[in-house]
């Protein structure tokens, strides 16, 4: 193989496995958005504010949220889901906990 081709497979690489550690930084939390019959639902995933484990939610997006769903789980295997009125909310581990602000 060319070695121009082999050092530019390399930078891509590297790049490549740059984008993905930026895109999991702790403070960050990642939402996506889906179409579902007819309405736009977010979804997204966070690591828990203590301990180790990690959130995901979901809420139909609107002029208003109206109900978040949200799941915390943690690394002892433990886990909790409760509606929160906005999305801001703590996910506390060990002995998974969820705390709507």
């Amino acid at each position: 193989m060319n070695r121009y081709l082999v050092a530019l497979l390399s930078v891509i690489s590297v790049c490549g496995f740059l984008f993905v550690n930026s895109a999991l930084a702790k403070d960050e939390p990642k939402e996506n958005m889906h179409a579902l019959g007819g309405k736009t639902i977010m979804t997204g995933a966070r690591e828990a504010e203590k301990g180790d484990g990690y959130s995901t939610y979901s809420y139909i997006k609107g002029p208003k949220i109206l109900n978040v769903t949200v799941t915390c789980s943690c690394g002892d295997g433990t886990s909790a889901t409760k509606s929160c009125p906005t999305s801001s909310y703590q996910c506390n581990c060990p002995n998974a906990s969820i705390t709507c602000d």
